[in-house]
């Protein structure tokens, strides 16, 4: 019944190092001489520990937050107390619903006056239904899915798995159900954003990570192998993608680039290689834009489009 306790945990004083070692001398006691008076004795003992512990530890917790409220440090406190890692920073700005909007309406406002793409229907293929799933292709998605879980969802991803074969012709009904619909219920378009630093410096409302419910990246998953199907097998991928497809990685990517350097240089000619990298690239996609390249470029349409 005693309680292992880390060298690190900051609330851990002299009167918690006291109850502690009281505590191991009674258990040591019982067990050479398994009376129960000394079991009793050992029990009690125990208990006023953790009830200690658990005073210390809310009181140094509280204090924290109260001297770290106005400052930067609180989300470090935070922190700590939820056990997270020590990559979370301060955040300065909160974050919000629109924080993603915005960010596309001020690219919009900076490049207000120029002329909208050109996207040009050049489809011969569509797509407009998504196929019906079955309960082995849902079972697969789940068993080869991380055991991670969201704050959102009913019960654990690992407890959800051991069970599988109970809730599976559930899960599959509102999977085909999202499906034929071309849509997801409002319960599963809820996450939990936490802001999280990229690096020093930077601050933490500008890089959110959002934690999804399982069955809506279930859902997401069955989607997107059926679109990534449907795009290999009609050649709508580039052909020097690298990413998001099977058999291709960084490393096909870097082959390619050294393979071309190599074969310049055979040449004797001279390689300029030039490497961009967008700033939150993916919460600055315009999704008009993108609606309109899925549908001419793509030929996405109907259910699936939507």
């Amino acid at each position: 019944m005693h309680t292992r306790l880390r060298p690190s945990s900051p609330w851990f004083d002299a009167d918690c190092r006291v109850a502690h070692r009281h505590c191991r001398r009674l258990e040591r006691r019982y067990h050479r001489s398994h009376s129960d008076t000394d079991r009793r004795s050992w029990v009690a003992a125990a208990r006023s520990k953790l009830t200690l512990f658990q005073t210390k530890k809310n009181a140094y917790w509280l204090a924290r937050v109260q001297e770290d409220s106005r400052s930067n440090r609180l989300w470090r406190s935070l922190s700590g107390i939820l056990g997270r890692d020590k990559r979370a920073g301060g955040c300065s700005t909160p974050l919000d619903a629109d924080h993603f909007s915005r960010k596309v309406a001020d690219i919009r406002a900076a490049i207000d006056g120029s002329q909208p793409p050109n996207v040009r229907a050049t489809a011969v293929t569509s797509m407009d239904v998504f196929q019906p799933v079955t309960e082995a292709d849902v079972r697969r998605v789940i068993m080869a899915s991380p055991s991670k879980s969201s704050s959102l969802d009913p019960i654990p991803t690992f407890l959800l798995k051991e069970v599988i074969d109970v809730v599976l012709p559930f899960i599959t009904a509102l999977v085909n159900a999202s499906l034929s619909q071309g849509r997801l219920p409002m319960s599963q378009k809820q996450a939990i954003v936490t802001p999280l630093l990229k690096k020093a410096g930077v601050d933490a409302a500008d890089r959110p990570v959002s934690n999804l419910t399982f069955l809506s990246k279930t859902v997401e998953r069955v989607v997107a192998g059926q679109l990534n199907g449907y795009m290999a097998a009609n050649g709508l991928l580039p052909r020097l993608q690298s990413t998001y497809r099977r058999g291709h990685s960084t490393e096909t990517a870097l082959v390619r680039v050294t393979s071309d350097v190599f074969a310049a240089a055979d040449q004797k000619r001279v390689t300029l290689l030039a490497l961009l990298d967008l700033s939150a690239a993916f919460d600055c996609v315009d999704h008009d834009i993108l609606l309109m390249r899925l549908q001419r470029i793509v030929g996405l349409s109907g259910h699936v489009l939507s």
